[in-house]
């Protein structure tokens, strides 16, 4: 008899405003935080290198940063997102601080931005503290 495993996605869990938490980070890989924060999903958040842009010590490298929210709410949200760059060890590199943006009510909201970094700070980087508040 052959059977069919499905996997089960990882539940969302619901937090409060503001959120923080301490993630694994790897240069252009995609996050998922799967987090509900008062009604907002945060889908994911991905920082890549700028295309044509390479990694080295002592350059100032320009990095594009992806998020994805929902916003399940019927009023519209108004959101300020906070990445810190850290080392292995938790301690922190680097402060990328993105312009505060609107989610309007039931929609599906992508948000790019640009940032710059030093390479050296991108190499080192291994865990990244994120954070997200709504505001009113």
């Amino acid at each position: 008899m052959t059977g069919v495993v499905c996997a089960q996605s990882e539940p969302w869990r619901e937090v409060d405003s503001p959120y923080q938490e301490d993630l694994k980070f790897g240069l252009g890989e995609s996050l998922s935080p799967k987090v509900d924060i008062n009604g907002v999903r945060w889908r994911s958040l991905r920082i890549s290198v700028a295309e044509g842009e390479t990694v080295a010590d002592g350059e100032t490298v320009n990095l594009d940063v992806a998020l994805e929210f929902e916003n399940r709410t019927p009023s519209s949200v108004k959101l300020l997102v906070i990445l810190l760059l850290e080392d292995a060890d938790g301690a922190p590199l680097e402060r990328i601080e993105l312009k505060p943006f609107k989610v309007g009510g039931e929609r599906f909201k992508e948000r790019a931005e640009t940032a710059t970094s030093a390479g050296d700070v991108l190499l080192a980087a291994h865990r990244i503290y994120v954070f997200c508040e709504i505001q009113d």
